[in-house]
């Protein structure tokens, strides 16, 4: 799939991805980076960006299993 068109999945639909096991949080995130650098300086909807924290936290995700990840991650979390 290309950066596009994963960017202008539903967030159900990425939920599924992930699930799947089709992306990874990282994955993501390497998407929603390069589609803010092309967009953002026409909107500046972004004053802080925190990436590198970001990863760091998706890392962390990554090594819990599936089921202890949460809802937003692609489990079913409680």
């Amino acid at each position: 799939m290309t950066d596009q068109g994963l960017v202008r999945e539903t967030a159900c639909a990425v939920v599924a991805k992930l699930k799947a096991g089709e992306v990874t949080p990282l994955d993501l995130l390497d998407v929603l980076e390069r589609r803010i650098k092309e967009v953002d300086g026409k909107v500046n909807a972004l004053p802080i960006l925190c990436f590198e924290r970001a990863r760091t936290r998706a890392r962390a995700l990554m090594e819990k299993p599936a089921s202890g990840r949460g809802r937003s991650t692609g489990s079913a979390g409680r």
